[in-house]
């Protein structure tokens, strides 16, 4: 098992300015008012954004760290209950382990395929 070791306040900031960002695209193609805010949006929209900003983060780690079994799972949810806490959205007990394990396994789905290609091999 593959042992990550990140600050939870990092991982908190990491996660903020990527929600941040996708609160922002989310305003320029119009899908959010621009008076939307993380504190006026609704929960369930919150954790769409949240999701979204997870993955986004996540295809950026090295291909070991989503495919290996590892700590992250666990750095997810922390992340999470950490951010919905900073930010005063009452509701962390909604986002377990468990939906940050199916989030990874989609991520997983993405690099399963790259790994297994032999496409390369025969140059």
């Amino acid at each position: 098992m593959i042992e990550i070791k990140v600050p939870e306040e990092e991982a908190i900031s990491l996660l903020n300015e990527q929600v941040q960002q996708e609160i922002i695209s989310r305003k320029k193609i119009g899908q959010l008012h621009p008076e939307d805010s993380i504190e006026t949006i609704n929960f369930t929209l919150l954790l769409e954004i949240i999701e979204t900003a997870i993955f986004d983060i996540i295809v950026l780690l090295p291909v070991t760290l989503i495919t290996e079994k590892s700590n992250l799972p666990k750095i997810v949810t922390t992340s999470v209950k950490g951010f919905l806490r900073s930010n005063k959205r009452f509701g962390a007990k909604n986002f377990s382990e468990q939906n940050a394990k199916i989030l990874l396994k989609k991520v997983q789905s993405l690099f399963s395929g790259a790994s297994s290609s032999t496409s390369f091999q025969q140059n």
